[in-house]
């Protein structure tokens, strides 16, 4: 009897260490959402998320790692950017900018595209 209690406390230990493993590597990217994750230079603090500062937004600038601002919120549209019909050239001047980003987009774009930002952008953030 004893035998078995030993080995059924060992199994349960066991389980409770695998479960706390998967549960501390899905935590490992931070995700937050889905499509959402945030490297540990930009983690949330007490659960709640961060709002990505101009600094931060300024850091993704490039074609390769291509965040923009758009009416307060931040996207990567980094994978986005060679679909573009324009060409990902059209864009990449505008990678790590709000105001900038965000103008260029409406003087080409108006009203009715708005919304595509959300759709092809990974939120980040708000700005």
């Amino acid at each position: 009897m004893k035998k078995g209690i030993l080995i059924g406390s060992i199994v349960a230990v066991i389980v409770i260490i695998v479960v706390v493993a998967i549960l501390m590597n899905g935590n490992s990217g931070n995700k937050i959402g889905s499509n959402l994750s945030i490297t540990d230079s930009e983690k949330v603090q007490g659960g709640v998320e961060q709002a990505i500062t101009l600094d931060l937004l300024g850091a993704h600038d490039s074609a390769n790692d291509c965040w923009i601002g758009f009416r307060g919120k931040v996207y990567d549209i980094t994978s986005y950017l060679p679909k573009h019909p324009g060409t990902s050239e059209a864009i990449a001047p505008y990678c790590g900018t709000a105001d900038g980003f965000e103008n260029a987009f409406m003087n080409k774009h108006g009203e009715p595209k708005a919304q595509y930002i959300s759709q092809v952008g990974i939120y980040k953030g708000d700005l």
